[in-house]
């Protein structure tokens, strides 16, 4: 069985040749499938030979004369055929430092353009057929070439079978073995038909002279080798849209199947494929929900075949059972398809090929994409693991740098992973690197490279080494750490996330102060094993970072000789050790060494060790104290306004009875002037909109971070979530300040949707550009680039504006909201208020409360963001956020009505004030955090702290000034429609 193994580049695209052993009873039983692990590699498939591939494997078929040739397609325009007895084995993790490819042993050359997925071996002679984005079809014989394609020498005058163009080429490079030429040959025949590029073709099964094509030009073509190169049927629009598979019966000659991006399979009968100049199938097959991507009869009845898709679905097909009565035997479904009997849905993503077992008749094979999206399976011993670099990062400057920054060993090529928008934001740059070793098989020490300090290199290093900087690594997704014990002098360990590039210190008997780097990495890998096969997961990454002075007689880059790290060597004694100074000039050799422990943590508990927390019994009673303590105020405050408020209506409306109005006092007084409509109305409709938007995004990201979508192992998936929910929040924005503007009497609804549409996101993108500006100048990587710039540029233009427009059209055409009680043409004058009830004073009163109930979570938060620690608890943070709308609402409620009771109706910006003030504290207490807990002394960082600390203020001020001013807003008009006013 040959597999293919595409790699995201950090490792080489793989051809693999292994063993399957098929295990009966074919037929699983229930207790079987309940108890399977889709995670897991299966014992019975054993790899037999690995071949580095030169770029990815889109098509791999087999010589059905000679099972050893295979055939592959690449991203190129030639065709490769290798003898896998003849290719030495290769190993993917040795293949990084080393760059040892593997040669294919004959090039088949024709195309003028890319070859990617067309690909036919002849079933009777020795000819391969395929098909390209040339839109040609191009016919190999390598007849007289399989015999000697493992021989060497490879003779100059060997040439192509039925005249082909044969002859030798150097562009492969060197073989396998040693340098040598390997051969390519010119194509037997090019034929020329197609509109667009050619996706499928297939032989006759019994006529090397015989086949067919389909591409997407949506064309079914039937050629013939003998007729020359032009098409014998060309049958139009065999479906209405792009072609992707073909294949002939074996049993029946007459009978080709297609499939289609239509999602559904075609079989027509070549004696009658065509009605009236367009394709005319004798039937249709629709069982699949998404493109049709691969298709095969089966070798063992004539009747069955199977279809493969982008649904991540394995159908099989009999077409004698079509317009029968089902079976028992047949697939149970309630609107099964005409002629399906069997469905496999066990992939997650598409299903690119499958293949029958010729020798055990219903035995297939299947593949598909979904090797990522597992989650990461199963590892068997001898697998190749790389490891990746981050960032590196400073709790003392705030500002991460890439990884190769500084003059570490560099891999040949750097290939960065492809980060998703929270990562570019974080400033992560996650890359591949020298480190690599196998599964379960321990390393000794070993040289990485050597690297020779310049003057601006070892500055660069001491530098980082002053301000603290760690080294990032990623092994699985999971972080580099090292292990340290808790400050509680418990037995149990915690981790640091990376580890320090350097450290300071003196020479015995000096007081000159020097600069060691840590060049040698002690990797730890814990795995978690599978009792019931031989694979294993990986469960924890540790390392141990040490200092060591290199000795080599002599320095040799191919080669490097080191007497302090060879293999024998497998631990390091560092009380013999000296540390490696940095200093221009020195000459540093990074070497490394891994070891493996088997671990009782399982795969889906692995993060717990990272995120657990020093103060963990702290932040539990600060929480639960917390959550009590605003609990018992918000009983005060809801039993205190109750009781009030229903006394005031009841004696209002027993005034009214007794034709008592005329004594009228407290709030009932200013009724009619309540509901004027406030100075700068338009731009409170603006803030109150903004505010929804940001409570909408925050509100549904926690739910998003309470299932599980947002753990810390989905890095930047927080970052990148509250960007896109933001944007997409813009029509709740639009919606709801276009009520409020219309319920003002406003005219101007267009202006003030582009003032909701840009003042907040405006101001923000200001900031974020002169402190990106500020980062771009230290040459961090915590700059975003010009591209993500322009993407959150076109984010906003091209979705947020849009929607928020959408939203005000539809809360502008609603009808207005009615007040509750009539307005006074001429405004009340409003008597002297006491000191206590003057608006500053009152205003930072009620943004005491609010902030009070969360400033303790408020540290945790801002550990996690400024000293680079996971924050997980999003359960407790839902907690508080509720506790922070409550007491928001009730604060505001409880001064509103202190303030109409003294006869002031100007509460409108009052209310929003109110709890927005709170947003003050957040920024004083940021001030306390950056003084208390803070080492950071670059002028820059400490800019980049108050500046993002202003952002995150000036969001919590519009999200709490909207919760106090809706509750506000609810509270006037339910207590004005609850008294009767003439």
């Amino acid at each position: 069985m040959s597999v293919i193994d595409e790699t995201d580049g950090s490792v080489p695209n793989t051809l693999v040749i292994a063993n399957c052993e098929v295990v009966k009873p074919r037929v699983a039983a229930a207790e079987h499938i309940s108890e399977f692990n889709e995670e897991a590699r299966s014992p019975f498939v054993r790899k037999y030979k690995t071949i580095i591939h030169p770029g990815e494997v889109n098509k791999i078929r087999e010589l059905p004369q000679n099972s050893k040739i295979v055939a592959t397609h690449t991203d190129s325009p030639d065709v490769l055929i290798w003898d896998v007895d003849a290719q030495p084995n290769r190993h993917a993790a040795h293949a990084v430092m080393e760059a040892t490819e593997s040669h294919p042993d004959l090039i088949l050359t024709g195309h003028k353009d890319n070859a990617e997925f067309a690909l036919a071996m002849c079933p009777t002679e020795p000819f391969v057929l395929s098909g390209g984005k040339d839109k040609l079809v191009v016919l190999w014989s390598i007849h007289d070439h399989i015999s000697t394609l493992a021989a060497k020498p490879v003779s100059s005058e060997s040439p192509g079978s039925c005249g082909s163009d044969a002859k030798h080429t150097s562009k492969v490079g060197a073989s396998n073995d040693k340098p040598n030429e390997r051969p390519s040959i010119g194509p037997r025949s090019i034929y020329q038909g197609h509109d667009d590029t050619v996706e499928d073709v297939q032989f006759h099964p019994s006529s090397a002279q015989e086949f067919c094509s389909i591409g997407d030009d949506s064309c079914l073509i039937l050629w013939d080798a003998r007729t020359g190169s032009s098409p014998v049927v060309k049958v139009e629009k065999a479906h209405n849209t792009d072609l992707h598979c073909v294949d002939w019966n074996a049993h029946d000659v007459n009978l080709i199947i297609t499939g289609s991006a239509d999602n559904t399979v075609h079989m027509f009968d070549r004696r009658n494929l065509t009605f009236g100049g367009f394709g005319s199938p004798i039937h249709k097959f629709e069982g699949h929900s998404a493109a049709v991507l691969c298709l095969q009869w089966s070798p063992d009845k004539s009747s069955v075949f199977g279809s493969s898709a982008e649904d991540g679905i394995l159908n099989i097909w009999d077409y004698e059972k079509v317009g029968k009565k089902q079976d028992s035997v047949g697939l149970k479904l309630p609107n099964a398809p005409p002629g399906l009997f069997f469905r496999h849905a066990g992939h997650r993503d598409k299903l690119v090929d499958f293949h029958w077992n010729a020798s055990d008749p219903w035995t297939i094979v299947s593949v598909s994409d979904d090797s990522e999206t597992t989650s990461g399976g199963g590892t068997l011993q001898g697998d190749p693991l790389s490891v990746k670099v981050n960032k590196l990062s400073s709790t003392k400057t705030q500002l991460p740098y890439d990884y190769y920054f500084l003059k570490y060993c560099k891999p040949k090529k750097i290939i960065n992973n492809a980060e998703n928008l929270g990562e570019v934001l974080r400033g992560d740059r996650i890359e591949n690197s020298l480190y690599t070793f196998e599964m379960m098989e321990e390393q000794p020490c070993k040289v990485a490279c050597g690297v020779t300090l310049d003057v601006e290199s070892a500055k660069n290093f001491k530098e980082k080494i002053d301000d603290e900087y760690r080294v990032n690594m990623i092994l699985d997704n999971l972080p580099v750490a090292v292990r340290r014990q808790r400050r509680d002098g418990s037995q149990s360990t915690t981790y640091e996330h990376g580890f320090r590039v350097g450290f300071k210190g003196t020479y015995a008997g000096s007081k000159e102060e020097k600069y060691f780097i840590n060049n040698h990495l002690s990797f730890r890998v814990m795995y978690h094993k599978d009792p019931e096969t031989d694979s294993a997961r990986i469960v924890g990454f540790e390392v141990i970072p040490n200092s060591i002075n290199h000795e080599y007689k002599e320095w040799d880059d191919n080669n490097p000789q080191v007497t302090t790290c060879n293999k024998d060597i497998k631990k390091l004694i560092q009380g013999s050790t000296v540390p490696q100074e940095v200093d221009s000039g020195k000459k540093v050799v990074f070497s490394y060494d891994v070891t493996f422990k088997e671990s009782e943590i399982k795969w889906a508990s692995r993060w717990d060790t990272y995120l657990l927390m020093n103060d963990d019994q702290i932040h539990w009673f600060s929480i639960i104290n917390s959550l009590m303590i605003v609990l018992f105020l918000s009983g005060m405050v809801a039993m205190i306004m109750m009781r009030t408020l229903f006394r005031d209506i009841a004696n209002y409306n027993q005034l009214e009875t007794q034709d008592e109005t005329q004594e009228e006092t407290g709030w009932k007084l200013v009724h009619g002037d309540v509901f004027r409509a406030p100075i700068n109305s338009s731009l409170l409709c603006v803030y109150v909109g903004t505010g929804v938007q940001i409570f909408g995004m925050t509100l549904v990201t926690m739910i998003f971070a309470l299932l599980g979508f947002l753990s810390p192992s989905n890095r930047g998936g927080l970052m990148t979530a509250m960007v896109l929910l933001w944007v997409f929040m813009g029509i709740l924005a639009g919606y709801s300040s276009a009520r409020l503007y219309k319920m003002f009497k406003g005219t101007e609804w267009k202006r003030n949707t582009l003032k909701t549409a840009f003042m907040f996101p405006g101001i923000l993108f200001a900031i974020f550009f002169v402190l990106n500006a500020l980062i771009w100048g230290e040459q961090s990587s915590g700059a975003v680039p010009f591209g993500t710039m322009f993407a959150l540029v076109c984010l906003w233009f091209g979705i947020s504006v849009p929607l928020v427009f959408v939203g005000s059209y539809l809360g502008f055409k609603k009808p207005a909201i009615e007040d509750p009680v009539k307005t006074n043409k001429i405004p009340r004058q409003i008597p002297e208020q006491a000191w206590y009830m003057k608006p500053v004073f009152s205003i930072l009163i009620g943004g005491i409360l609010p902030f009070g109930a969360v400033f303790i979570e408020l540290f945790f938060i801002l550990t996690s963001i400024w000293l680079n620690q996971f924050y997980y608890i999003f359960g407790f943070l839902f907690i508080v956020f509720v506790i922070l709308l409550i007491t928001c609402a009730e604060i505001t409620i409880v001064l509103c009505y202190f303030q109409l009771c003294s006869e002031d109706y100007h509460w409108w910006w009052r209310s929003y004030l109110t709890a927005g003030s709170s947003a003050l504290y957040l920024f004083l207490y940021s001030v306390f955090y950056f003084f208390t807990k803070l080492e950071i002394t670059k002028l820059v960082s400490g800019i980049l702290y108050f500046g993002y600390m202003i952002i995150i203020s000036y969001a919590f001020f519009v999200l709490t000034g909207t919760i106090g001013f809706y509750a506000c807003f609810w509270f006037v008009r339910k207590i004005y429609s609850s008294v009767k006013i003439d």
